[in-house]
């Protein structure tokens, strides 16, 4: 059941990635990514270099759907127990504090 649960996470954010990459719509890149966790910058107006974030947030977003649609679709043919699933979680979320803090340096420039 995880494994479907994954493998639709994986097409959703597949999706997304790439239309906030092509069109640079910052203003849901900003809601996804950051979410209201960053005190440093509470308001996108201080954002000066808009397009270059809207892009590397939808790079990782693609990333991030066809890592997690592979990994739903993986544990779903071999039939691998769920318990291993703790490891590809581990490895997407050091992925993801890398690049949080790879964004707050392109933010900063």
């Amino acid at each position: 059941m995880i494994e479907i649960v994954f493998m639709i996470l994986g097409i959703t954010f597949a999706c997304m990635g790439p239309y906030i990459f092509k069109y640079k719509k910052f203003n849901i890149a900003y809601m996804l990514f950051y979410a209201k966790s960053i005190e440093k910058y509470p308001e996108k107006k201080l954002v000066k270099n808009k397009n270059e974030v809207a892009q590397f947030i939808g790079k990782v977003y693609t990333v991030l759907g066809v890592s997690t649609f592979l990994i739903g679709l993986i544990f779903l043919i071999f039939s691998i127990s769920e318990t291993y699933i703790i490891i590809p979680l581990l490895t997407i979320a050091v992925y993801i504090l890398y690049n949080y803090f790879h964004i707050n340096k392109i933010v900063e420039k």
